[in-house]
């Protein structure tokens, strides 16, 4: 039972890989690593979608904490 669970999980993570791959390809992008947060918009009320980077930006560098770690 638990081996053939296995096959299952593997075959689906498998076929989301090629279909994420596809995906980017047809976002003009080589390969599926290539997705950023802009690639991606949430569709919000009303059918009004807002980009992933706007809902949830990268995080601003902070440079005290970089020396901070730097130092160490």
């Amino acid at each position: 039972m638990v081996a053939e669970k296995a096959k299952r999980v593997a075959s689906y993570a498998t076929q989301i890989n090629q279909e994420l791959d596809m995906l980017a390809h047809s976002c003009g992008l080589s390969c599926a690593h290539e997705f950023q947060r802009n690639h991606v918009r949430i569709v919000q009320t009303a059918g009004h979608s807002i980009p992933l980077d706007r809902l949830y930006p990268y995080p601003q560098p902070d440079p005290e904490r970089f020396i901070e770690l730097a130092s160490k």
